[in-house]
């Protein structure tokens, strides 16, 4: 069986402790040593991955997720996945297993946030929706649960 790899990115300094679970399970838990922010690691293409978990190719939906970071402050940014189908207007394909693009889709103006219902330690956030494109981040403290849902859109068709 073929699963998706979703990717979730991130900067920081130093070294945070993190541990996401996704619909009561575990999907990582584990240090990770952060990267400063700049403009040559800042897009979904070029910025570091924080940490990385597998989900069934055929899953769209929405799964809850609860972030706990312990040691130092993570910001955190887009979600990627593999096989994931890209719209891009008169034009579908799927990204297959060596490209990573945002797990929510375009809508012709900007891509969604994949993030909804976000509470950092229980208080409702809200997004700046006038940042243009893109997933907005979101930065976590050491000591704070970042909980959110995570909807994924589209699975990609192709496979090996």
């Amino acid at each position: 069986m073929i699963n998706r790899t979703v990717k979730v990115l991130g900067w920081g300094s130093g070294t945070a402790n993190i541990t996401a679970i996704l619909d009561g399970v575990t999907v990582f838990s584990n240090s990770v040593d952060l990267v400063v922010m700049t403009k040559d690691n800042e897009d979904g293409l070029t910025a570091p991955t924080l940490f990385a978990f597998d989900i069934p190719l055929e899953f769209v939906g929405t799964k809850h997720m609860v972030i706990s970071v312990a040691d130092a402050a993570v910001r955190f940014g887009q979600i990627l996945a593999n096989y994931a189908e890209i719209d891009m207007g008169n034009i579908t394909y799927s990204s297959g297993k060596d490209i990573f693009v945002d797990v929510a889709e375009y809508d012709g103006d900007r891509v969604r946030d994949p993030r909804s219902n976000v509470t950092i330690d229980g208080e409702k956030q809200q997004a700046d929706r006038n940042l243009g494109k893109g997933t907005w981040h979101w930065t976590v403290t050491p000591g704070s649960t970042f909980e959110h849902d995570l909807t994924v859109d589209s699975a990609g068709l192709e496979e090996d």
